[in-house]
């Protein structure tokens, strides 16, 4: 196994990005002169740092001066620091290293023996695991590391880790980064049985197929077929080493073939750990494409692996959470959500999505307590948010509620484009739901009066009358569009070109006789002479 890739490159281009980002020497001279870790809060930078966290927990930059500042200082409030980080920043495999290794330092220094410091880093180590979805390949391979060359825990215990590791890990290309651990480690124990069992595994995992750095299949069934002929037991499912040697062939196929079928779509991903940093539209593109892929292959595993991948290099875009709790369905994709939401507290999309996951499960009162989250505290004063919330209550018979919600959102809204969608909901759902015209032409006139220029208020007050059938209709219609399209009007001239069109088409539709279709056409064509002359 040893000719298998080690993933350090990658290993190393983070631990990099790590140390750049929180940098020893934070310490300033002045800091210096008052003492570090002077009383629980540390060193006056350490405490301006937190102050920084706590005006945005979300910037990574603040953050990794703390982290940075604590290490240095061997602050006290370390692991709690690296604990929250972590809460907000998940993905990041090294952090969970340090974290784990800081733990372990901590355990021993305080007098507790080497299992029990081991086990509160292992600890660590498996919160990485379910923060990450298992996805992590670098994760394993630090975790495997530790647990195979410093741990000192029984086998089983390590087995079971590395065993774990490398099932989660198959699917990934550089998942014999996770079986070279696996497999150093059994042979260090001349256990040749299981060394062979975790060769089998390996050989039917994915490898990147131009990757010169990974031993190709060929040479790796060669390895198995010299070390199958010196043992004699080859696992349950074959009685001789033939039968042993011809399924890992037929496994060895079907891992390339579907290594083949992928190959383009892995070479386009260049990024496969988190970083802050955004990803490149190309970048995007191409997770898209891969999982449309993926979902068409119809393999349930090999798609939920994919998009645990996903979720840790596009952590920083709600688009893949929401499409990979939509493709979860259920329980599922509700805690793919609440991963989703733990990292991007944000992120209303998600939010929005999980209220409506929750009320098809029939959590009615979980998905209204979604929606006042996100209204009133989240994202007060958002649009969809908004409309959500009220539609939801409109699907539950909560007709008072909806225009509650309606009329608190027009109260406290931020902007006037706001108030003007806001106004036009709540006309259609006076029309069309409650059946009051009267009081949608009055919610329509109140925000016209408002905002004179807004022609979808206007377009929102012709629909609301062109869908009367009583014999005025069409001079209130008349009116309407009199009213917006004369001289005084606050509408630009595009809008009432556009305005002008929706009258005619109104009018050669609806009109009564062909005398009203000519008299608006002659109107409309003296506007464009009035206008032309005015911009001569």
């Amino acid at each position: 196994m040893a000719a298998m890739a080690t993933g350090e490159q990658t290993s190393a281009m983070e631990t990099e990005d790590v140390e750049k980002a929180a940098p020893a020497d934070a310490i300033d001279e002045d800091d210096e002169e008052d003492g570090v870790g002077d009383g629980p809060a540390g060193s006056p930078t350490f405490k301006r740092c937190l102050e920084q966290v706590r005006l945005n927990e979300s910037c990574f930059a603040s953050w990794t001066l703390l982290l940075g500042e604590a290490e240095a200082t061997r602050n006290p409030m370390l692991e709690s620091v690296f604990g929250q980080f972590l809460a907000n920043f998940p993905q990041l495999y090294g952090y969970w290293n340090k974290y784990a290794r800081s733990v372990l330092a901590r355990v021993a220094a305080e007098g507790g023996d080497s299992r029990a410091a081991a086990e509160a880093a292992c600890a660590v180590y498996e919160r990485g695991v379910v923060a990450t979805g298992g996805a992590s390949v670098d994760l394993w391979v630090k975790y495997g590391e530790f647990l195979t060359r410093e741990s000192g825990l029984p086998p089983a215990r390590i087995r079971g880790v590395l065993e774990r590791g490398a099932g989660a890990s198959r699917y990934d290309p550089r998942s014999p980064s996770v079986y070279r651990v696996w497999g150093e480690y059994e042979e260090s124990l001349g256990e040749r049985v299981r060394l062979l069992r975790c060769y089998r595994a390996a050989l039917g995992a994915a490898r990147a197929a131009d990757d010169d750095s990974i031993e190709s299949r060929e040479t790796a069934l060669e390895r198995i077929t010299d070390l199958a002929e010196t043992v004699d037991d080859w696992g349950p499912d074959a009685a001789s080493c033939d039968d042993f040697l011809c399924a890992c062939a037929t496994e060895n196929n079907r891992a390339s073939k579907a290594d083949k079928a992928r190959a383009d779509f892995e070479r386009r991903l260049r990024r496969p750990y988190f970083h802050s940093k955004p990803l490149g539209d190309d970048q995007l593109r191409a997770w898209r494409a891969y999982l449309h892929f993926e979902e068409g292959a119809g393999d349930a595993d090999r798609t939920r692996a994919l998009y645990e991948r996903c979720c840790v290099v596009c952590a920083n875009y709600p688009e893949f959470w929401c499409k990979y709790a939509s493709w979860a369905e259920g329980d599922a994709g509700l805690a793919v959500l609440a991963r989703g939401i733990a990292h991007l507290k944000a992120a209303p999309d998600l939010r929005l999505l999980l209220a409506l996951l929750r009320e098809a499960k029939g959590d009615v009162d979980g998905a209204r307590e979604v929606y006042e989250n996100l209204t009133e505290s989240v994202a007060p004063g958002l649009l969809e948010g908004i409309v959500a919330f009220a539609q939801f209550e409109r699907r539950h018979g909560n007709l008072d509620e909806v225009v509650a919600i309606y009329k608190d959102a027009l109260a406290k809204a931020p902007t006037v484009e706001v108030t003007s969608v806001v106004n036009a909901h709540l006309a259609r759902f006076q029309h069309q739901i409650l059946r009051d015209t009267n009081a949608a032409r009055i919610t329509l006139e109140t925000a016209i009066r408002g905002t004179p220029r807004d022609k979808e208020l206007w377009v929102a007050y012709y629909t609301l009358e062109a869908s009367s059938d009583d014999a005025d209709a069409m001079h209130r219609v008349s009116l309407l569009f009199n009213t917006a399209l004369n001289d005084d009007s606050a509408l630009t001239r595009a809008d009432q070109a556009a305005l002008w069109d929706l009258y005619l088409q109104h009018v050669e539709d609806l009109g009564p006789d062909v005398n009203q279709v000519l008299r608006v056409r002659e109107d409309h064509d003296a506007w464009k002479r009035k206008r032309a002359k005015t911009a001569a």
